[in-house]
């Protein structure tokens, strides 16, 4: 994957290194997934990338689409949608509104339609993978970015297309960059 302004991701692949993954940090962004959910439902990750210790995930548990924000195992921000997901065809997704700074809102997009948003106080701006986890389809790998769920959280539908979009220009903290550097040494 390489950073491009729009992505087109094989499913249940991963996880991908965040190196070649498209960089969400800190910048609006969609992430959409076309599912299709059988009678009786589905759970598990649509997408993820990071882990508990720094990531986001996009998934379905309880019959919800849920996001979750980690931020460097300090704070977790989570939305709910407030419309349930039955059987059949959906594009499910969030999407990211940045603000000032790190601020910005989370919304949850149900077929077309928002279904809950929460404030992001403090979205990270530096690396998800500290611990090597990356980019996922269908499932994630390594520490769950969500306590929610326990890896790998495979999807239990039919995952058809997942479509990440990014806006403007890639932020970053030089300072914690060249620290990263400096303790990858």
């Amino acid at each position: 994957l390489v950073d491009r302004q729009r992505h087109h991701v094989e499913l249940h692949v991963g996880p991908a290194a965040e190196a070649v993954a498209v960089n969400l940090r800190n910048r609006p962004h969609t992430v959409e997934a076309e599912v299709s959910v059988p009678d009786g439902g589905a759970e598990g990750v649509l997408v993820a990338q990071g882990s508990g210790y720094g990531g986001w995930s996009l998934f379905l548990l309880d019959g919800r689409l849920h996001w979750v924000h980690h931020h460097v195992a300090r704070r977790i921000d989570e939305v709910v949608s407030s419309v349930e997901v039955g059987p059949g065809d959906h594009v499910l997704g969030v999407r990211y509104d940045h603000h000032e700074e790190q601020r910005g809102t989370a919304t949850l997009v149900v077929d077309g339609a928002d279904a809950g948003s929460v404030e992001v106080p403090s979205f990270t701006l530096t690396r998800w993978a500290i611990t090597g986890e990356g980019l996922c389809c269908g499932f994630q790998f390594g520490l769950p970015v969500s306590p929610r769920y326990r890896t790998p959280f495979r999807f239990t539908g039919a995952l058809r297309r997942v479509v990440i979009e990014v806006e403007g220009r890639e932020l970053q903290d030089p300072v914690a960059e060249a620290g990263i550097a400096l303790r990858a040494q």
